[in-house]
């Protein structure tokens, strides 16, 4: 197995300088599937870090009192109410062979369920995270719908969706990404103090340069949207993944510089 520590040359080498000529269009265009009225914070947070990758048009399919919570932060996204089975369904629809996020702050419930299903029909590359991971570990069955994505879990939720213990985990996150990703097709970021970022049938990333100060609430849904963003700009689920998480690493290490690690 080739193990690859990600350093600042990973973004470097991976990163596209942006068209000086190019339109919105040209720049990606990421739907997320997030957030509900008990989690909104999660909405806000992924779909503002996708934005801040440069993706060209990002928008938010999600219940009403999401849409509202997070327009009033983010005005440069767009916006699907999606309030019942039916909206909801008519919006992931509309955006066949797009990039979509799906699961942050989404809850488990039967509208999550369809709402995942839904999305990994018909979307060309998703990352799939949180609740959407939850919701796929409860079926064996769902999980071929994760081959040619990302997913983002951290030790709980790959706990749940490999019936592992945490502790098995912790002692081997490199070789059970690995062989999580051989077997189901799809890149697996798995987050913790130091994250692993496994490839199908290929190599394995180590990110351990972190701030420990990320370690609360609504972190995993920045990294989450930064992934996705860059996704939706024409990156492989590879290289989305590495920059993605590269990005978040030293930028987490830029905030406790200034902010301090309790406070960022």
């Amino acid at each position: 197995m080739n193990t690859i520590n990600i350093t600042q040359k990973s973004i470097t080498e991976r990163l596209k300088k942006l068209d000086r000529n190019a339109h919105k269009g040209d720049n990606g265009t990421l739907n997320v599937v997030a957030g509900c009225p008990e989690f909104r914070g999660a909405a806000d947070l992924c779909v503002g870090a996708a934005l801040r990758t440069g993706c060209g048009i990002v928008r938010l399919i999600s219940d009403e009192r999401v849409v509202a919570t997070v327009s009033a932060r983010h005005p440069s996204c767009t916006f699907s109410p999606a309030n019942d089975i039916q909206s909801l369904r008519s919006a992931i629809l509309k955006r066949k062979d797009e990039a979509f996020l799906i699961g942050c702050g989404l809850s488990q419930s039967e509208k999550s369920s369809l709402a995942v299903s839904l999305t990994l029909s018909v979307a060309k590359h998703a990352v799939i995270d949180a609740d959407a991971l939850n919701v796929i570990s409860q079926t064996h069955e769902a999980k071929a719908l994760l081959k040619g994505n990302i997913i983002t879990p951290h030790v709980g939720e790959f706990s749940r969706l490999t019936t592992l213990p945490i502790s098995d985990i912790k002692d081997d996150p490199i070789g059970l990404s690995a062989s999580f990703s051989d077997k189901y097709g799809c890149v697996t970021v798995l987050k913790d103090s130091v994250t692993v970022i496994a490839v199908p049938n290929g190599a394995v990333y180590v990110s351990r340069d972190a701030s420990e100060g990320l370690s609360k609430g609504g972190s995993g849904d920045v990294l989450a949207g930064m992934i996705a963003g860059f996704l939706s700009q024409g990156y492989s689920c590879e290289d989305a993944a590495v920059i993605g998480v590269a990005l978040h690493a030293y930028a987490s290490v830029n905030c406790a510089s200034y902010l301090g690690k309790r406070g960022m």
